[in-house]
């Protein structure tokens, strides 16, 4: 558990929560509160700040930009231009994959 919580940079995870979560359009108050009073769409986004925290090896993404303002999708663009492992995503928007693979 020691080994996986430092490989995942545990000791830096809070604020690096609240940095994915900023900027997948995360309110501090939204942060703060329960989780479970969010609507669906906002839940969509904490299971989307979760994996994109877990930094794994491959990420598999199923119409990552659904739910997303715009600022939020620069936002998730940016993230996974710099994202290191392999990555299998679908999405309808095409632009927005076109933007992202290399």
């Amino acid at each position: 558990a020691q080994h996986r919580f430092e490989e995942l940079d545990g000791y830096a995870l809070d604020g690096r929560a609240r940095e994915v979560l900023d900027g997948l359009g995360f309110s501090q108050e939204m942060m703060d509160g329960d989780v479970g009073k969010l609507s669906g769409g906002w839940k969509m986004r904490v299971a989307l700040a979760r994996i994109l925290l877990m930094r794994p090896d491959v990420m598999l993404l199923d119409e990552p930009s659904n739910h997303l303002d715009l600022e939020s999708l620069i936002w998730l663009e940016q993230f996974l231009k710099g994202y290191d492992g392999a990555l299998l995503m679908t999405s309808h928007d095409r632009e927005f994959m076109n933007r992202i693979v290399n």
